[in-house]
């Protein structure tokens, strides 16, 4: 579920994000819809190559905010 919410297309955080940001700096996030799935296999693809888990970073702290939250796990 938290990796449906990172913001870059086609995920459904970028959805989120185009609802939030000011209608300013929607112009600028329109080239990102594009490319979207590139980047995304891109992050998944450079943590293959590097072992390093770039989206693990980036959704761990909030698995562990919301088990400690809901679940009591901490």
């Amino acid at each position: 579920a938290f990796f449906n919410l990172i913001p870059i297309p086609p995920l459904d955080g970028s959805k989120i994000l185009m609802g939030i940001i000011p209608a300013k700096y929607e112009e600028q996030f329109e080239p990102l819809m594009k490319y979207g799935s590139t980047i995304l296999i891109g992050i998944i693809v450079l943590g293959f190559i590097t072992r390093v888990p770039i989206l693990n970073y980036l959704i761990s702290p909030f698995i562990r905010l919301f088990s400690y939250v809901f679940a009591g796990i901490g």
